[in-house]
């Protein structure tokens, strides 16, 4: 070696670049290419293709050729195999190209796309990409092999529904907007949306605002999902935002998602609550979250229900007469509760309207919620069926071992309420 050397030392050479191998060269492709792919710069890249700088074939080989080197050989998922694969996604959003791009689905270099967003390397990376652009690759793959939807269902399920993070909230979002027409596909991930449902206020608002979230919503919200968040109210309204959930019932009702057996259930609770509330504010946000609910509900021992539950928050709201705020606001609230009940006419029970009769005797007497009375006075003048009832009431009240006072006070109700 030493000879050899000490023979050849003279020899000189004025461009060795011949001599030399840059393994990022590329025959056809411009310099900085691979950089380019590695930093997921598609703009750039489609705009070499626009200028004729690059044929689209001759860059997907290239593309195909790094994720061989890079990935398959040298194991480089998480980094190089990250990058490259969010090109694909993009490429696969742009209009122009993804059709193009599909039209590769059988080649030599796609099926090295395929073999990687197979192994089981790529699992855990399926929340590090752009949800958005993933699902959107799987929606466009589905046609061809459904394997990477099956993927990200999977990665969906194994979510921690506890401490939900923003990615994992970010790819069921996704996935929700692009499956939003395939029920199939949205049936599987039911359990993780009820989880998100019942724990993140934010997630229903990020979902309820998508194109035609009727449509989708109605995969979802099963007699399960309703049920659990029923099961995690609380008499104390405010607690672990309790008002921002009744708030969401009240939204799937006004889309006409919520099965009216469902909705009678709510309103038992939401009465029972207001029975053991002791915050006047607990009682009346309860009372107040049955508001529209209860016209729905058709069925004789449903209403009978309902009207027994109204007792029990009666009772609640008399003892509460000290405070006149607070009286007066949840007294407001039942009489909304008696105005839907009142369209019942083939249902009522004499008892529950013997006590809104006294309790509204109270009000009158006292003159001090004239304005909370007003508009009641004015839907019982409408109904003939709840006037008949209330003269009933008046008529066996005077019966009673009462002041001649209040007798008075009684006649004036009934010339109020017209005969």
């Amino acid at each position: 070696m030493y000879r050899y050397l000490k023979r050849t030392h003279n020899i000189s050479a004025d461009h060795l670049e011949p001599f030399l191998v840059n393994k990022d060269i590329w025959p056809g492709l411009p310099d900085g290419t691979y950089n380019l792919i590695v930093s997921q710069a598609w703009d750039t890249l489609r705009g070499m293709i626009l200028l004729n700088r690059v044929t689209f074939d001759k860059l997907f080989e290239f593309i195909a050729y790094t994720l061989d080197r890079e990935v398959i050989k040298r194991q480089l998922y998480q980094t190089t195999g990250s990058n490259i694969l969010s090109l694909i996604f993009k490429i696969a959003k742009d209009d122009e190209y993804k059709n193009k791009l599909i039209e590769k689905f059988n080649t030599r270099e796609f099926k090295k796309i395929g073999s990687i967003l197979n192994s089981g390397e790529i699992d855990a990376l399926l929340t590090e990409f752009n949800s958005e652009d993933l699902v959107a690759f799987a929606r466009l793959l589905l046609e061809k092999d459904n394997t990477l939807a099956d993927r990200i269902i999977a990665r969906i399920k194994k979510l921690d529904t506890v401490n939900i993070s923003d990615k994992g909230k970010a790819l069921v979002t996704a996935f929700i907007d692009t499956f939003s027409d395939m029920p199939g596909y949205l049936s599987q991930i039911e359990e993780v949306f009820t989880s998100y449902f019942k724990k993140d206020v934010s997630f229903y608002s990020q979902i309820r605002n998508k194109p035609n979230a009727e449509k989708f919503l109605i995969y979802f919200v099963s007699q399960n999902c309703l049920d659990s968040l029923i099961k995690y109210m609380h008499t104390n309204f405010s607690k672990d935002n309790f008002g921002a959930k009744v708030n969401i019932v009240r939204d799937l009702k006004d889309k006409d998602i919520l099965p009216v057996k469902w909705g009678f259930n709510f309103v038992k609770q939401a009465l029972e609550f207001a029975s053991n509330s002791v915050e006047p504010d607990s009682v009346r946000l309860w009372l107040e979250a049955t508001k529209g609910f209860i016209e729905g509900i058709e069925d004789k021992d449903s209403i009978k229900s309902v009207y027994e539950k109204l007792q029990g928050a009666y009772v609640q709201i008399i003892n509460q007469q000290s405070s006149k705020q607070g009286f007066s606001k949840c007294y407001t609230a039942f009489l909304d509760i008696t105005r839907e009940l009142f369209t019942k006419d083939k249902y009522y029970d004499e008892g529950t309207i013997t006590s809104i009769v006294r309790g509204f005797m109270n009000m009158i007497k006292n003159k001090q919620f004239v304005s909370e009375t007003k508009q009641w006075i004015q839907d019982v003048k409408k109904n003939q069926f709840i006037r008949d009832i209330i003269r009933r009431t008046v008529m066996k009240f005077e019966k009673e071992n009462i002041e001649q006072s209040e007798k008075m006070e009684l006649r004036d109700l009934l010339k109020t309420i017209g005969k």
